[in-house]
């Protein structure tokens, strides 16, 4: 063999490694799946249930409908990211049986409606007032139980007033049962109205309601 064709030891020894270094990637990357190629990993999954209560008669119910039917799919849309999944578990009408809560005493009487566990209590109204100003209607609320039944304390739900309310309303009542507070920019989902029309949340606040969600019951 002319010696200017043998192999050299080092080289030889150098292409070994190498190749053994893109086999292991490869391996990982294989592994991994398509997070590992694309980015960080989804969230975990977690069906949230809701339980859907239609205030006052019969007939002033059909648009609090037509609301929860655009509604949903928008919360999951703007809250599915953190790993949320809602889905409705039943619709309860005349719960409560008036059509306006107006006050903080109206909406803790909610809460002996709300004791179905595993869901979260949404509460469609047609009037939902402001505490501070009685002539003003408010889009919506999360609400937790503040009276003196020991029954009842610890009981969350959320209130909104279709006729007040955007569609996103419902998402960003969600935004607090799950976790969120208020923010200023008028391009995030907790901002309150006004907000711009197609609002998101940052990737800290999905962190927030995807750890929230881990501990839901």
């Amino acid at each position: 063999m002319d010696p200017a064709h043998k192999p050299r030891p080092f080289l030889a020894g150098l292409l070994a490694v190498l190749l053994l270094g893109l086999a292991a990637a490869l391996l990982i990357a294989l592994c991994a799946g398509p997070a590992a190629a694309g980015g960080p990993a989804a969230p975990p999954e977690h069906a949230i249930p809701l339980c859907v209560h239609l205030a006052g008669p019969e007939d002033g119910h059909p648009p609090l409908r037509a609301f929860l039917e655009a509604a949903v799919p928008r919360a999951q849309e703007l809250l599915g990211p953190a790993g949320a999944r809602f889905e409705v578990r039943g619709t309860r009408a005349g719960e409560p049986a008036e059509r306006a809560v107006q006050n903080a005493a109206e909406r803790d009487a909610l809460a002996a409606h709300a004791g179905e566990a595993g869901c979260v209590h949404v509460f469609l109204l047609p009037r939902l007032g402001d505490l501070e100003r009685k002539d003003l209607d408010i889009a919506g609320r999360h609400w937790r139980y503040q009276g003196k039944d020991r029954r009842l304390r610890g009981r969350r739900y959320v209130l909104v007033a279709p006729a007040s309310a955007r569609v996103d309303t419902l998402a960003h009542e969600l935004g607090h049962y799950f976790g969120l507070g208020h923010r200023a920019e008028r391009q995030n989902l907790m901002k309150q109205l006004p907000r711009d029309p197609a609002p998101g949340l940052t990737p800290a606040q999905l962190r927030v309601v995807s750890r929230t969600l881990r501990s839901f019951r």
